[in-house]
């Protein structure tokens, strides 16, 4: 184990590693300079060495200047979590676990490891700016990863870095708290350039092939002077030229971000005003164009039929004339147009002109184009400017703290950015009021605040966005307390995850409403979310967990006689997701046509304790209701976790293998394709008509026919009328009702099958 000062040395390690663990009064410190690095590498470049260890090393590390090649860790196939497997095969070059690392101004090359080729973080946030990760592979591990891999916490900053040809990707992570990538080329890398799994990438300023959502993002070839030929690490990517040439779209392309005074070649950062992409900056004497701002033109929010103008300046930031040619916008909207043509305009260093661009919508939507500017300059002859801007209407609401009443009268509020009633505030939202988010933006209930919406059923309030593909973020009760109501409210198109989100599961979690508490709150203890969600419209929503609801951290919400359909999870619980303490009714509800990538399509239980009851669950896919771990001792509950008086059909029930039967009660339910227990039952429940999602149960008697709002009446009379539980009230079931329950979602209520 060595634990020391590095400077100004070539360290060559034959089958051996690096460790800097916990637990010492020293740090790793290795700064060279730019004509004299510290290079780790292999005295025999077949057998190589194991790389760099830091663990549980705190904060104080730096890799200044350094080259790591040729380390080549054990690969083989890893599944299961443990930190001294992964500590051994994973990261090639450099391997982080509880380490706030700094590495800039770093070349590594040619690594080979599991899961992470050039570098594997857990639990870390290291900082890296200004760095080469070229030509490294992963081999082995699950998932697999050439360049940089994020295990399951911790969060990563990229910045101005060159990220190219590793196999068989650049950049992973899985991290809760997602991963920052700020002015870094990201190209050529084998399967993917960037990929994310249950986290989010916030990615600006950045050259990534085939394109990535974000500010100042490009999609166009950086243009190396001399790359390395291929993929891996059979090809040499440390004596490859990766500097820009000067007609890289990468230059003065990048967003201006504190670094170092110079690149990785020692030169000055910002060489003619604006910051280029990538760990080098090319120091040409061009005429270069630049944008200013930003390459991205956002006329905002604009009522239908003003006025309204986008201005920018075209600056030469090079060191020879050029010319401004022509100006052109496709003009696919017709909303966006050139107020100041110019044509022909010479622009000599530091000179500069400004444009002004108008927008008029006629439609509430989201508009984007692209403005062409023609130019003899040498980065970008063609540079292209991204045109936005949103038509809204009615009442718009701002970024901020929100409280008071909406009305009808003032709808549709249209809102421009994340929202907060905050802390013992009270927003109430009037019958009839529509809400119209204007981009991927968030509603929280913060902590005591409190959300009133109470619709009726004539008047409706509504949750919804401009943009239905695009979407918005949300609902989140935070530590709001049990006084939040939603009833007779439409709640659709929210979808989860998007950039901007921010860190944690908040942002990959609960797609149209997300319950939760938190320790961030200033209470000191932990308050539950805890709303009612009564006779609502869920739907089209979409979370990689809880694609319609999730609740969590102790919140029992009531959650009845709501129409739960056609949301999405890309893992689990693609209509409502019950995790750790998790709780509360779920009854009398519809929960139809819920899609999820894993497991529970329609309700999944993980750590929860929900009431299960008189739900119609039916066309969720995978499972209609998948059952896992509660979070009670079997000695703790006289009974099992309550699931009575449900239609389980067309999907199934899933018990997970290691949970104890006892831990579900579950009892008089008609199940398709049967399960043990008392009263329950495995017939076609005979709905009204099923394929226009009419659930009611056909009666002789008479059923409720919610088209013609009366009372209908079949030749043949459902099986699940008067089959629930004896025990079970029958509540507002009109008569005659047999004195017992129906089972399904109008069980109990004044819309149940009449009994002969």
């Amino acid at each position: 184990m060595i634990a020391a000062l590095f400077s100004f040395l070539i360290v060559q390690l034959s089958g051996l590693c690096i460790t800097r663990t916990a637990g010492e009064n020293a740090r790793l410190t290795a700064e060279g300079t730019e004509n004299s690095p510290i290079e780790f590498t292999a005295w025999n470049k077949d057998v190589g060495w194991t790389g760099l260890r830091f663990i549980d090393s705190g904060s104080d590390d730096i890799l200044s200047h350094c080259s790591i090649s040729f380390s080549k860790k054990d690969a083989g196939f890893i599944t299961d979590y443990d930190s001294s497997s992964d500590e051994s095969s994973c990261g090639g070059a450099i391997y982080c676990y509880y380490t706030d690392l700094t590495i800039t101004n770093c070349k590594i090359t040619n690594n080979t490891g599991d899961k992470g080729g050039a570098i594997y973080c857990d639990e870390s946030y290291p900082v890296i700016s200004n760095t080469l990760i070229v030509n490294n592979a992963s081999l082995g591990g699950d998932p697999q990863c050439g360049g940089i891999c994020i295990g399951d916490w911790g969060e990563l900053e990229i910045l101005n870095c060159t990220i190219v040809n590793n196999s068989p990707g650049g950049i992973f992570t899985q991290s809760g708290e997602g991963v920052d990538v700020t002015n870094t080329i990201v190209w050529g890398n084998e399967r993917y350039q960037i990929q994310t799994v249950e986290s989010i990438a916030t990615v600006s300023f950045c050259d990534i092939q085939d394109g990535y959502d974000g500010q100042g993002n490009i999609d166009a070839d950086p243009c190396f002077f001399d790359p390395s030929m291929g993929l891996g690490t059979q090809y040499d990517g440390l004596a490859a030229n990766w500097m820009l040439q000067s007609c890289s779209p990468c230059i003065n392309s990048g967003k201006q971000i504190s670094l170092a005074e110079t690149d990785l070649a020692g030169n000055t950062r910002i060489y003619s005003d604006i910051i280029d992409i990538g760990a080098y900056e090319n120091q040409s004497d061009l005429p270069l164009i630049t944008i200013a701002p930003s390459v991205t033109g956002d006329a905002g929010f604009v009522l239908l039929d003003a006025d309204s103008s986008i201005s920018f300046d075209i600056v030469n930031t090079g060191m020879m004339d050029f010319n401004i040619e022509s100006l052109s916008i496709p003009d696919v909207n017709s909303v966006f147009s050139i107020v100041t043509p110019i044509d022909d305009h010479l622009l000599a260093p530091g000179d500069s002109v400004t444009l002004e661009i108008g927008f008029n919508p006629v439609e509430e939507k989201i508009y984007t184009d692209t403005l062409e500017i023609h130019s003899s300059c040498s980065n970008a002859p063609v540079k292209s400017v991204a045109l936005r801007g949103v038509g809204v209407t009615g009442t718009i609401i701002s970024e901020g703290e929100v409280s008071g009443t909406w009305t009808k009268a003032g709808s549709p509020y249209t809102v421009t950015g994340d929202i907060e009633v905050a802390k013992w505030r009270r927003l109430t939202i009037e019958p009839g009021a529509v809400v119209k988010f204007a981009g991927h933006f968030k509603f929280t209930v913060g902590y005591r605040a409190t959300l009133s919406a109470l619709g009726t059923e004539e008047k409706n309030i509504v949750f919804t966005s401009i943009d239905t593909d695009e979407g918005w973020f949300g609902l989140r009760f935070v530590s709001s307390g049990i006084e939040d109501t939603l009833e007779y409210c439409t709640i659709e198109y929210s979808k989860k995850p998007r950039s901007g989100g921010g860190a944690g599961y908040e942002s990959i979690m609960g797609g149209a409403i997300l319950c939760r508490s938190s320790w961030e709150t200033l209470s000191e203890y932990l308050v539950p979310s805890s709303p009612t969600i009564d006779h609502c419209l869920i739907a089209n929503n979409h979370a990689e967990y809880g694609g319609g609801i999730m609740l969590t951290d102790d919140s029992e919400a009531v959650i009845i006689n709501n129409r739960i359909v056609d949301n999405s999870a890309d893992i689990l619980g693609a209509g409502i997701f019950i995790y750790y303490y998790g709780g509360g009714m779920i009854a009398n509800n519809i929960i139809a046509h819920n899609s999820s990538g894993v497991v529970g399509g329609g309700i999944m239980n993980l750590m929860g304790y929900p009431s299960i009851i008189n739900n119609t669950i039916v066309q969720n896919r995978p499972s209609g209701l998948h059952l896992d771990v509660t979070p009670f001792y079997p000695w703790e509950p006289e009974y099992g976790l309550n699931v009575s008086n449900n239609i389980i059909w067309q999907n199934e029930i899933y018990l997970e293998e290691d949970v104890p039967p006892e831990e579900y009660d579950i009892r008089f339910n008609d199940i398709q394709g049967s399960w043990e227990g008392d009263g329950n039952i495995d017939v076609d429940p005979l709905f009204a008509d099923s394929e226009n999602r009419d659930y009611h149960l056909v009666s002789e008697a008479g059923r409720w026919d919610p088209v013609s709002n009366n009372w209908v009446f079949d030749e043949i009379t459902s099986p699940c009328i008067d089959a629930g539980d004896p025990g079970s009230s029958i509540s507002d079931e009109p008569a005659s009702n047999g004195d017992r329950i129906n089972m399904g979602a109008f069980g109990g209520t004044p819309e149940a099958s009449k009994s002969l």
